[in-house]
């Protein structure tokens, strides 16, 4: 790669230096990277992070930027020094992709899971409007978690299936399922006789998202827990089979190249 690791100090701060013998030159033969050193300062939040891009301290802030902030960044551009943009993401959703763990260790929750009209009524019980007008501005595209159009094998019925907002068919695949209410008509019962409940859990990022998700689905009876997890923590539950869903980004198709070569990540799909 470009840069090796140099040190990491006590506050988890990363110190890279050039590498000399990185593979890659430029098109008049200069050898890459053309910068010396690279920092990567570690902050504890998302508003620690705006602060420092606001006041010109940053001069990279692009990694998992978070769209809503896009009014604070463009109005601060003369104070920070610095450029906003805006630009496409093409991986098949942004940040809100859902997997209900299929080798869950709760037989029960296992064969819920498993089950194709529950996953269709979580789907169903969705508004990505709504979503993408809080979340995105508005400019985003509403959509499956599948590959994006700019894949060979892309079909536009894999982006649409089961997107619309339909909470009456929702309760119904689940009432298909034999989830019944209890008795004052707030959460769906399992076949054992115990409320229907999930954790949906997140890095800080997600979790406004995650707070609408709760909202939609315990409109159809689910109880749902959100809990705030560090990503590496996160990544080591999922790797245990201790989560009930897992949520990330959907990386795939032609981002990977994307990426790759440089280019930067803010948007959800066009």
């Amino acid at each position: 790669t470009p840069w090796k690791l140099e040190k990491i100090d006590s506050y988890n701060n990363k110190y890279y230096i050039r590498n000399p013998y990185y593979w890659k030159i430029d098109t008049e033969g200069n050898q890459l990277p053309y910068i010396d050193r690279v920092f990567i300062k570690r902050v504890e939040n998302i508003e620690l992070k705006n602060m420092l891009v606001v006041n010109g301290e940053v001069d990279v802030s692009g990694i998992w930027q978070r769209l809503v902030d896009y009014p604070l960044f463009k109005s601060n551009e003369e104070k920070g020094n610095y450029n906003a943009m805006l630009w496409p993401d093409y991986r098949g959703i942004l940040d809100h992709a859902f997997g209900f763990n299929l080798t869950h260790e709760d037989p029960i929750l296992r064969k819920i899971f498993n089950d194709l009209r529950f996953r269709k009524a979580m789907s169903l019980a969705i508004n990505r409007r709504e979503m993408n007008e809080a979340l995105f501005l508005g400019l985003g595209k509403p959509r499956q978690a599948t590959v994006p159009p700019l894949c060979s094998f892309y079909e536009k019925w894999q982006e649409e299936y089961y997107t619309q907002y339909d909470p009456k068919e929702a309760n119904r695949l689940l009432d298909s399922m034999g989830l019944i209410w209890d008795k004052e008509r707030k959460y769906r019962l399992r076949p054992d006789g115990q409320v229907l409940a999930i954790t949906l859990e997140g890095i800080e990022r997600l979790m406004p998202g995650l707070e609408m998700v709760k909202k939609y689905w315990e409109a159809v009876g689910i109880k749902v827990a959100l809990k705030e997890q560090t990503g590496s923590l996160l990544t080591v539950r999922k790797q245990a089979n201790k989560v009930d869903v897992g949520i990330w980004a959907f990386e795939t198709g032609p981002d990977y190249v994307l990426r790759k070569t440089g280019m930067g990540v803010l948007l959800p799909p066009f």
